[in-house]
């Protein structure tokens, strides 16, 4: 995501065996919303290199609205092993929140995902 490239190849198209299965992936993504998500990204590793927190920034800029109360982020333990499971129905916006809200707890985390999210430099840190 650090350009527009990047983005573009953040794609789950990639995991498909046939030219066909590629071709379906990326016109549902379409259809879906990618492109205007990949628009709303662009720039944001301009506000990073100057020091900002990738997550706050991706907050900002998918205009997530996050409710949590102090005492729910106080249960998230701040040190030592801990793990925590999520199904991500909306997919990608559901795993900036989850990161914006282990970032608010804790700063040493990282997300299972999948291997595409390793195209962007600022989730390769935490992406397992």
């Amino acid at each position: 995501m650090q350009d527009g490239a990047t983005a573009r190849e953040i794609s789950y198209a990639y995991s498909a065996r046939t030219r066909a299965g590629r071709a379906f992936i990326r016109g549902v993504e379409n259809l879906t919303g990618r492109p205007r998500l990949i628009r709303m990204a662009r720039g944001y590793d301009l506000e990073v290199a100057q020091g900002r927190d990738f997550w706050e920034v991706m907050q900002e800029r998918y205009r997530l609205r996050l409710a949590v109360a102090a005492p729910d982020l106080a249960n998230i333990p701040r040190e030592g092993p801990v793990v925590v499971v999520a199904n991500h129905p909306f997919g990608i916006l559901d795993g900036l929140a989850m990161g914006r809200i282990l970032s608010m707890a804790r700063g040493d985390f990282r997300i299972l995902a999948h291997q595409v999210f390793h195209k962007a430099r600022d989730l390769r840190e935490v992406i397992l």
